[in-house]
């Protein structure tokens, strides 16, 4: 008789299931025991429908119930690490989000079914590992086509559909096609990037000081965060650039992690210039298609360099070395939707996990952060002059209330100074950047004769005129109605526009500078995948003399040829009900004022203001951070607000106002329960604020009640909001009300 192998123990697999919150558990089928592992990319039943799933651990079969098995396998290979497992963990529990909401947050979409066909291929290189030359010895001599397009890549490591001479362009894509099929050339699609400049040759020795220590931590392979701060236009991205040659030398994956879409192609272009096909760019605003081709080229170490904006912290890297936030001040790297992550907080975080380097860079540090430097948790490394010798450009503060007098502002928004200026330099054939951090035409219409001023009927917000598209719209919920006439409370005739926006500085700059060449760059010109980059290009590229906009204009940008900045109205911010008003004013202002006269064109910036003497708007004038810095933090201490505390913020949300509020207070005797009293250092007990109407008490028609935790910094808040989490699994307290939960807050609107 055979003895026939004990049959194997039942498998199964903890999966994570996208939108349900807790893990599923499913069997593990024979036939895929060899493919299953955490981090595997698999199909589950899920009622009935099935689903995609990330596969989190394996375990034994309890016997308690039936379990329904995994379907299908759609990757060879896990597509998530441990490592970034580990990651995707420790940020749910942190940030008490479901473990699948993270998983979809670093999984590009469709991953698990392509759209069919190749990415569009819109540049070629040279394939991975492969020579040139000697493709050249091995071109058939009745390829003539073929052996000139390998010479121009080996001089030029890459080639653009684009610059192929019109009339050959056929006979280049015939050949080209064909060298694809042998496996010679790889053709890819990415974003058209800026170059600006080659950087500098030689370093400055306080950027060689800087690279000193960064290297240092490079060469042990151990986790260090540095703050590296350095005035606007000291060479951070040189810096940036240096670590990753050493990081990639070491053979150590590298991301980048900057603030908005628009940053991406310029600083692309210049990791490009020194890495070519090692650099994988990833963020939401590239096509689907190319999403995951870029994914899956980092995924497998083809690009071992990644460039991307929040979400790139996921990136697929098999071993990150070094992590880069550019401008980590910024609030864009904080999602404010679904997973409320910190992506500057995440690579950290990571950096820890993986033994990495990371790097915050700012000419204009989060309070915070420069607070952990202070404290010697970060290290501190200081860029305090611009390279090549420039000085900081001079700054003019115009008080509106002496330029405007016995005039309205709403029709006279630029200063006779900022006028005479603009003109002045386009006279001598410098650039022109006006920021005012609106957009439409102007931010209300008001009857004079009632006051009442034209709101949402969803949102506790006034209606935005866009003169262009002759509507008022909402910038939160979308509404729309076309311009009254007349008032719809008293029927009054006299209808009036009230404040500035960027679509109205477009109409004053036409009128009084007819021959100025302009762009406007805004969430309504840029809404279109690639705007933005096409915008900032043709500003770069000399065709456009003016670029205005919002904030998207302010930061990071490096173009050598602007002369004068010109803030239209700087006091915007200051007006927000925010402990962080005074804080993003002096960001901006400082950031964009460091977008001039970073060429041979000496900088000027001019700042209209009707707060001339308020600190933020004085200190940013000077472009004295530390000062700032150290008036904003007696502030923040006296109010037990951050670095002095931690926040958590509740936002309880309905259509019924009543049941919003009682919702909300019974909520409060919960948190108070659970948390008052509950410090580790004597004397500094946990607060529950509120609940209180937020700032927009109305959006979307659902009432809006705000409850605020302060709490100090060594308090672990985590495990007791998560059980009260359980009492409300859904985030739901009554029928028609639901909550969301905000750790570490950067607006509190």
């Amino acid at each position: 008789m055979v003895n026939q192998s004990p049959k194997p123990e039942p498998l199964t697999a903890r999966v994570a299931v996208h939108p349900i919150h807790d893990l599923l558990e499913y069997l593990v089928p024979e036939n895929l025991r060899e493919k299953v592992q955490p981090g595997t990319l698999v199909r589950v039943p899920l009622g009935k429908r099935e689903n995609p799933g990330l596969v989190i651990e394996l375990g034994a079969a309890s016997g308690r119930k039936e379990l329904r098995p995994i379907l299908e396998v759609f990757r060879e290979d896990p597509v998530i690490n441990s490592e970034l497992l580990e990651l995707l963990r420790w940020a749910a529990g942190y940030y008490l989000a479901p473990l699948s909401s993270l998983v979809e947050l670093a999984l590009p979409p469709g991953l698990e079914n392509p759209p069919p066909g190749e990415p569009r291929t819109h540049l070629f290189r040279i394939a991975e590992g492969l020579d040139p030359d000697k493709l050249l010895a091995q071109v058939q001599p009745s390829a003539p086509v073929q052996a000139e397009i390998l010479q121009q890549l080996a001089s030029s490591r890459e080639l653009s559909l684009s610059d192929l001479p019109p009339e050959r362009r056929t006979q280049y894509l015939r050949a080209l096609r064909e060298m694809k099929r042998k496996g010679w050339v790889r053709g890819f699609y990415r974003e058209e990037e800026l170059l600006a400049g080659a950087g500098v040759k030689e370093l400055t020795s306080d950027q060689e000081k800087a690279l000193a220590a960064i290297e240092a931590g490079l060469r042990a392979g151990i986790f260090e965060t540095h703050l590296l701060f350095g005035v606007t236009a000291s060479g951070k991205t040189e810096i940036y650039l240096r670590a990753a040659a050493r990081a990639l030398d070491a053979q150590k994956g590298v991301i980048i992690l900057v603030p908005e879409i628009a940053l991406v192609p310029q600083i692309a272009g210049r990791f490009r210039a020194s890495f070519g096909a090692k650099v994988g760019v990833l963020h939401s605003g590239l096509p689907r298609r190319e999403r995951i081709d870029s994914w899956v080229r980092i995924q497998t170490g083809q690009a071992p360099l990644v460039i991307g904006t929040r979400s790139a912290v996921f990136a697929p890297l098999p071993a990150p070395g070094l992590i880069v936030v550019d401008e980590e001040y910024d609030e864009a790297y904080k999602q404010e939707e679904g997973v409320r992550y910190n992506a500057r907080d995440l690579a950290i975080v990571r950096g820890k996990l993986t033994g990495a380097t990371v790097i915050l860079g700012s000419a204009t540090p989060a309070l915070e952060s420069f607070a952990n430097a202070a404290a010697g948790k970060y290290h501190l490394l200081t860029l305090p002059s611009r390279v090549d010798g420039r000085t900081l450009p001079p700054v003019t503060v115009v008080d509106l209330r002496a330029a405007n007098l016995g005039s309205d502002w709403t029709k006279n928004p630029l200063s006779p100074f900022l006028k005479e200026r603009i003109a002045a330099h386009q006279k001598e054939g410098g650039k022109v950047i006006l920021f005012l951090n609106r957009r439409g035409y102007s931010n209300s219409v008001l009857c004079q004769d009632c006051g009442q001023a034209i709101r949402c009927p969803n949102c506790s917000v006034s209606l935005i005129l866009h003169k262009a598209r002759k509507i008022l719209l909402c910038h939160y919920c979308g509404f729309s109605i076309p311009p009254p006439d007349v008032c719809p409370a008293c029927n009054s005739h006299r209808v009036r526009m009230f404040g500035v926006g960027t679509e109205r500085i477009e109409e004053e700059m036409t009128r009084d500078f007819p021959g100025l060449s302009f762009r406007r760059l805004d969430r309504d010109t840029a809404h279109r995948i690639g705007a933005p980059a096409r915008i900032l290009r043709d500003f770069a590229a000399g065709g456009v003399e003016m670029l205005m906009g919002t904030k998207m204009v302010t930061k990071g940008h490096d173009f050598p040829g602007v002369s004068l900045v010109g803030v239209v109205l700087a006091d915007l911010s200051l007006d927000l009900p925010d402990f962080r008003a005074a804080e993003r004013t002096f960001e901006l202002l400082a950031q964009v004022a460091g977008r001039a006269g970073r060429g041979e064109h000496p900088g000027e910036v001019v700042v209209q203001t009707f707060l001339p003497d308020h600190y933020a708007i004085d200190l940013a004038r000077a472009q004295d951070y530390p000062a700032f810095y150290r008036a904003e933090l007696e502030s923040r201490k006296k109010f037990f607000y951050p670095p002095f505390s931690r926040l958590v913020q509740f936002l309880v949300s309905g259509v019924n106002a009543q049941k919003v509020e009682e919702s909300s207070e019974r909520l409060k005797e919960e948190l108070e329960g659970k948390l008052t009293g509950g410090t580790t250092k004597p004397g500094k007990a946990v607060q529950v604020l509120g609940p209180a109407p937020a700032a927009y008490a109305k959006i979307r028609g659902r009432h809006r009640f705000q409850i605020l935790i302060k709490y100090p910094p060594d308090f672990r808040i985590q495990a007791p909001l998560a059980k009260i989490l359980e009492l409300h699994p859904h985030r739901q307290l009554a029928a028609g009300v639901t909550f969301s939960v905000d750790i570490d807050p950067q607006s509190l609107l």
